[in-house]
């Protein structure tokens, strides 16, 4: 009989390699759309750390139409929407198009900055210092102890590879209860100061200003401070460094402007800003279903700012929903030019809303000013007149402040 068939030997050769061309094309498609979805995600945190970024100041004169893109234009207009801007008007684009501030090259051992400060009170806000810095200047190599310290014994030279000093001032109470410096009573702290002062290190102070926090006044600081560095380290006015984040954002802006004539860069006197300052903002329009009716006391001093502010932000016409600002006395009588006066007549306070008062470090400083104001506050709890909210600047004033206004 015939020999049998041979067996079958499966698939045939043709289909087997157009299944591995498949699949090698499927595996080759999957690896390219991972990579560019990683490459579009990087891009897009360097596009948003970009936004951060602090940038300076465009020249009214040099301001030029915009050439933006469909795309970018319509970024600008979510951007605008979402804060809470009416329109994308030509300062907005010039804005848009403004340099942003980068630190100048430096080799790998140097750094831009040194910020010195004392473990005891200032660690935490020295760290905040380095990565607000990060974040808003472009390229910029700042030393900071727990980071980058590698030899203790070698801080003089960190400090002369640095092009310039952060010093920043915190404090302590003592234990019978009077401040004193943390900064100037570290052996530490010293020697980094000495080294700036011997070999010529632009010195940059910046003040905590938060007494639970290690704000003392720069009197007790100046005071101890040795006699011989006393010229060099106190040449310019400290910053003040706040940690609200809208005043940090001043405090920031500050102390890169000073960084920048430290660093000597060409146009370092020019303006600069940072893209999330509040202050950049189109003021919000006020909206009320009542009209509003609050008064303020000519002993506050600078109250006539806020006003002034709250009368911008309001409607210029009467409307249902438009806030009607009006000032008076206690009396209810419209005061069109204030007069300082000890006695007020309490008899219609039901049309006072509130008492407005601001509060900073001159306005329950000792004196006739202040004894008016706290009269004017306690005759104005005890007609039914609401009292000012508790803000933030409460806490530094507290201690200062009259019973009346703590409680």
């Amino acid at each position: 009989p015939p020999p049998p068939p041979p067996p079958p030997e499966g698939i045939n050769f043709p289909y087997y390699a157009i299944a591995i061309a498949c699949g090698a094309f499927l595996l080759l498609f999957l690896s390219l759309w991972a990579v560019m979805r990683r490459k579009n995600a990087y891009q897009t945190q360097i596009t948003f750390a970009e936004r951060e970024f602090a940038r300076w100041q465009v020249d009214p004169k040099a301001r030029r139409r915009s050439n933006l893109s469909g795309r970018q234009l319509t970024s600008l207009v979510q951007r605008a929407g979402c804060c809470g801007g009416d329109a994308l008007d030509e300062e907005s684009l010039t804005r848009s198009r403004a340099r942003v501030v980068a630190a100048p090259s430096v080799p790998h051992d140097v750094f831009h900055c040194f910020v010195s400060h004392a473990w005891a009170s200032g660690q935490d806000q020295a760290r905040s210092v380095k990565g607000q810095l990060q974040r808003y200047v472009q390229n910029i190599q700042v030393f900071l102890d727990v980071d980058n310290l590698e030899d203790i014994s070698r801080l003089g030279e960190y400090v002369g590879n640095s092009s310039a000093l952060v010093v920043f001032l915190s404090g302590s109470s003592s234990p019978l209860g009077q401040p004193q410096s943390d900064y100037f009573s570290s052996a530490n702290c010293m020697v980094e100061l000495r080294a700036a002062v011997d070999q010529d290190v632009p010195i940059l102070l910046v003040l905590e200003t938060d007494p639970t926090h290690g704000g003392v006044p720069l009197e007790v600081h100046r005071e101890a401070c040795p006699d011989e560095l006393a010229a060099a380290v106190f040449r310019h006015p400290p910053i003040p460094w706040h940690r609200l984040r809208d005043f940090q954002t001043v405090s920031l802006r500050l102390l890169i402007e000073r960084l920048l004539t430290a660093w000597r860069v060409p146009g370092a006197d020019r303006a600069i800003f940072i893209p999330s300052d509040r202050l950049l903002r189109p003021t919000p329009r006020l909206v009320t279903k009542r009209p509003y009716h609050f008064y303020h006391s000519p002993h506050n001093p600078g109250v006539e700012l806020i006003v002034d502010m709250l009368e911008q932000a309001a409607p210029r016409r009467a409307a249902p929903l438009g806030l009607q600002l009006r000032r008076t006395s206690m009396s209810g009588l419209p005061l069109s030019v204030l007069r300082s006066t000890d006695a007020l007549d309490h008899a219609n306070p039901a049309s006072v809303v509130c008492f407005l008062v601001y509060l900073h470090a001159e306005t329950f400083s000792p004196g006739d000013r202040a004894t008016s104001l706290t009269r004017e506050l306690q005759a104005a709890l005890h007609d039914g007149v609401p009292p000012p909210h508790r803000g933030p600047e409460m806490g530094r004033d507290g201690p200062r402040s009259p019973a009346i206004a703590r409680d």
